[in-house]
């Protein structure tokens, strides 16, 4: 009883709540689950990559007019369209809640949900770019171990500053 009679006089409190924890569902669904559709291989990417560039420079040679690729939706972009669209309407509606003086715990929660549906996505993808670029980081420390003098970029630096040994014979 108290729920229904709750309902009534914050609609839209509570209705962001049900749409932010819904696309909080969708986006920490989708990130655990992995992709939905089967992912084309490096390879194949790359030989369709060659491809359309060898013909687009062969249509500009021609001078033929750019063909424009069409954009083909998978259930993964559907999926992570819906949840963005879910977290946005989550806020919308708290912020109409917050604007009407509905009680305000309904309206934290639902626009909580939703932000925090739209950080997750924010912050995994930082999360990937941070581990990316340790991971070249790491590749320049190996290099330039390999190329001498050891530590971060030092082979680099010490592959420019190189002197041959005082014992090397030099030319009359």
């Amino acid at each position: 009883m108290a729920a229904a009679r709750g309902m009534t006089r914050n609609p839209f409190g509570y209705t962001g709540m049900l749409f932010g924890a819904a696309s909080l569902l969708f986006v920490i669904v989708h990130f655990w689950a992995g992709p939905i559709e089967p992912q084309k291989t490096i390879e194949r990417t790359i030989a369709e990559t060659a491809v359309s560039i060898s013909k687009e420079v062969v249509n500009v040679i021609r001078k033929k007019p750019a063909v424009l690729q069409e954009r083909h939706w998978n259930h993964d972009d559907l999926v992570r369209i819906a949840g963005a669209g879910l977290a946005a309407l989550a806020l919308v509606l708290a912020a109409i809640g917050f604007v009407r003086r509905e009680d305000h715990r309904p309206v934290i929660v639902g626009a909580g949900l939703g932000g925090g549906a739209i950080a997750f996505g924010f912050v995994t993808w930082l999360a990937l770019v941070a581990a990316g670029l340790v991971i070249i980081w790491i590749v320049v420390a190996n290099l330039g171990g390999i190329l001498g003098a050891g530590g971060l970029g030092g082979g680099v630096r010490a592959f420019y500053r190189y002197r041959p040994p005082s014992h090397a014979v030099s030319a009359p």
